[in-house]
Formats: structure tokens, sequence, C-alpha cells
């Protein structure tokens, strides 16, 4: 199964045609406008396990979209929801009050939430749910790289009046980052563990956040969420099927990839591998590799396309982080554990999502 993250920025452009007035633009009165929203998008498709990565098209898909009008003071003047299929101009009423515009995407269900806005702060403020990533939050491997949630804004400040068209462009970007592994390899040769050998059992994401703000942030407190096939609804972190891969038999040419939210906590996310350590006298012990995702310890080296990679340990969103790992020790029996950073050595590579973050993993 072959899975990497790939986080896009999408352009749409919103034209804004006006209605007609007899009344004085110049008035200070409100006139009446009309929303010409223009936006290429894709149906969504359930990702499928293969060993092709997601397509950056894919991952630029808009489904549907919450187009907020705020006006001069940041107040809402209009909140219209459009279902987008494939190329499609939708028509929303607004006035000339408007002067900035912003979408937020593929909310699905959750666009009833953007209901009680006042403001562009209570827009902002909305909780969007990684539930909307999957169409079954209770199996596992279930992601679809086609149902990102996306936000942005128009730049500048937006003109309208009764007569003519104005062209206002949005930037929406990725609210996930993606995390994946291309490789885990063992070798434990040269090692107290000679003759020993690993086989991955499971692949997930632990201490996952599900819900963040529409401006980026995490909740106050947020809930962190599990892969794990043996949590459960009661284990902290709780279960979250869709975060991992559940039982699998592991090839050298698989990928695996997992969208979340960032982390800025000081609870960081981990990609776990899970599986049977066998040692060179023939016994067999369940162990879990945690790797702390953009985390700089001993053996670490971070490279970026970013200019920095972020704060150590943190997670940001419309960025990819793509591992790999080299095992040459045992790992632990705990899944809330971590291994030693003599144990750890990994290599990272930091880009937002139109490129890649790389980190490799050694663990010795």
């Amino acid at each position: 199964m072959k899975r990497v993250f790939y986080f896009i920025t999408c352009m749409f452009a919103l034209a804004l045609a006006s209605c007609s007035s007899d009344e004085n633009v110049d008035s200070g009165v409100p006139q009446s406008a009309k929303f010409e929203v223009t936006l290429s998008g894709k149906a969504a498709q359930t990702r499928s396990t293969n060993t092709s990565v997601p397509a950056v098209t894919d991952e630029g898909t808009v489904n549907d979209i919450v187009v907020a009008a705020f006006d001069r003071n940041n107040n809402v003047v209009k909140i219209d929801v459009q279902t987008m299929t494939g190329l499609t101009s939708s028509s929303i009423t607004a006035t000339t009050a408007v002067t900035a515009v912003a979408v937020a995407a593929n909310v699905q269900a959750k666009a009833t939430d953007f209901s009680t806005c006042k403001t562009k702060a209570d827009f902002y403020a909305t909780v969007a749910k990684l539930a909307v990533t999957t169409a079954d939050v209770s199996k596992a491997d279930n992601q679809d790289a086609k149902l990102l949630p996306m936000v942005g804004e128009s730049t500048g400040t937006v003109t309208l009046d009764a007569t003519n068209s104005v062209n206002v462009s949005v930037t929406i970007s990725r609210l996930v980052a993606r995390i994946s592994i291309s490789s885990i390899t063992s070798d434990f040769s040269n090692t107290v563990y000679a003759g020993s050998s690993f086989v991955p059992e499971e692949i997930f994401l632990y201490n996952a956040i599900t819900d963040v703000k529409y401006n980026g942030t995490n909740v106050a407190t947020p809930t962190y969420y599990s892969g794990e096939s043996a949590a459960t609804s009661s284990t902290t972190p709780a279960l979250a099927s869709y975060l991992g891969t559940g039982a699998i038999t592991y090839a050298t040419t698989d990928t695996y990839y997992f969208y979340t939210f960032p982390n800025a906590t000081a609870t960081p996310t981990k990609l776990i591998i899970k599986g049977t350590f066998t040692d060179a006298n023939n016994k067999s012990t369940p162990v879990y590799y945690p790797i702390i995702i953009n985390h700089a310890q001993t053996g670490t080296t971070i490279t970026t396309t970013l200019g920095s990679a972020g704060t150590d340990s943190q997670i940001a969103a419309n960025t990819t982080y793509a591992l790999t790992a080299n095992i040459k020790t045992i790992g632990t029996t705990t899944v809330s554990a971590n291994l030693a950073p003599a144990d750890l050595d990994v290599t990272v590579t930091v880009s937002g999502w139109a490129n890649t973050l790389t980190q490799n993993v050694i663990f010795e």
C-alpha cells in the first residue's frame, strides 16, 4: 500500500457581478450585489490501497464550499454554502458592503457550524473536523485524498458596486498535514541483537488531533486519538480507526500515509510502527517503534525547503512529513513509551505541501 501526503495550495476566482440598482452607489447605502463563484473541482473518490501516491490534483479537490462575505468592520454580510461538482459556477447575492471574502472547503455536513457566525473572528474560530476526510470513521485505512478541509481569504480590499463586475482571487490551503512512511528496514548485524528480525504488522498515528479551528490553531483542550487497532473509545488516546492501517502484510515497496491536523501542543503526534521482534533464540516479542514527527534529537538530521522546519515536535498545516525507518534495536513494549535518543537516528526534510518533508529514522 503506497501512501504519501502532498499539500498543495488551491486557487480559485470569485467573480463578483453586481445586480442593477437605481440607487446611487456612493450614497453610503449598501446595494444588492451578486457573487459569481467559479471553482474547478472533482467528485470525491475513496482512496484505494495500492502502490501509487495520491495525485496532487486529488489532494486539491474541492467538493463543497462555505463562502463568507464580511464588511469593513469584519461583520458577516452573507454566508452561503455551495456544492461544487466538476467545473461549477454558483451565484450568491450579497451587498456592496462586502470588503472581504473567506472560503472554507470540504466541510461536508459541518457547513451548519458556520450558521451562527456573526463576525470574521467567529468564522475562523469555527472548529474543523478531521472526520470529514473519511466516509467511515470506524474503518481502518479509510481517509480520502479528495476530502481534505481547506480555508483561505481574499487579499486586499474587495470593492463591489451595483454596475460593474469584480474578480476576487482567493487562495485556499489545506488545514491538514500529511504523514507518510515509505520504507521500513531492519539490520541487526553488528549489534547485540545480531540474528534477530522484525516484521511490521501495523502502522498508525498516536496522539493525533482531530479538531482544529479554521484559523489553524488548536482548540483549548484537544482530545488525542490513536489509530492502533488495540485502542478503544475508553483508552487514552482514544481510538480513531481511520488513523491506522489495521493489520498489514508489509512489503518493502509499500508506502502508507495519513492526514492529521496541526499539533502545537506539549503532547506531540507520533507515527508508530508495531510488529513482532524475534531474537536469535527465536523468542518473539510484540514491540513498538515510535517516531515523534518533526523531532530533532541525537542522531537526527532535519533539512527543509521552507527555510525552517518549524517548532520542534510540532506539526504544521499544509506541510508534508515523509518518513523512512531503519531498525537496529528492539522496540519498546509499551505504546506510549519513547525509545532513548541513542536508539534513534533520523533524517528529516521539511517542505510545504507542494513539496515534501522527508524524515529518515534509524533505530539502533
